[in-house]
């Protein structure tokens, strides 16, 4: 009976791991990012900016300790599982589709430490070029966009520590301010 309990148990967690996801993946199809931040809105900037919003995430969760590791391993495969479908959507070969993956993964660690360490500091000049770096590939924006991307990006983190973890299991991210 006990592996029943754990069959039931991984699929609660996949589920909440997708709500979750979908809430994210709705927070980076708003406009304001490739508008008021002036990510390029293209399939790379959307990748950046969802590597962004995990990496916050992830850092949310791993304030929860041993209880946020099953979430964060859901995550971590529905955002494969993701990327994984979008390449072949793209067109991308069976045989490249792995590697493209393996390095979106990279990226998306790379980042999460980037962004774990700049917001850690607190340094904002850290962070604005962290943002830079990873969102904007390198391309700096300008001040006024720069600046809207910097506020994005600490009022998210700061709406998702405020969350119970309750809340964000079940995809509540709380009120948008842009």
């Amino acid at each position: 009976m006990s592996w029943l309990k754990s069959l039931v148990g991984l699929a609660g967690r996949r589920r909440q791991a997708e709500t979750l996801y979908e809430a994210l993946v709705h927070l980076v199809r708003q406009p304001d990012w490739y508008v008021r931040g002036q990510v390029p809105d293209t399939v790379d900037g959307r990748f950046d900016v969802l590597a962004l919003v995990l990496s916050l995430t992830f850092a949310r969760l791993q304030k929860e300790g041993e209880a946020g590791v099953p979430l964060s391993k859901e995550l971590l495969e529905l955002f494969v599982d993701d990327m994984d479908n979008s390449l072949r959507e793209m067109g991308v070969g069976d045989l490249s589709v792995g590697k493209q993956v393996q390095k979106m993964v990279s990226a998306l660690n790379g980042r999460q430490q980037a962004y774990r360490a700049a917001l850690t500091s607190g340094d904002t000049v850290e962070l604005a070029d962290a943002l830079v770096r990873n969102a904007y590939r390198g391309e700096n924006p300008g001040p006024k966009a720069l600046d809207w991307l910097v506020e994005r990006t600490r009022g998210l983190e700061a709406r998702l520590s405020a969350l119970s973890f309750d809340s964000l299991k079940r995809g509540e991210l709380g009120e948008e301010r842009s």
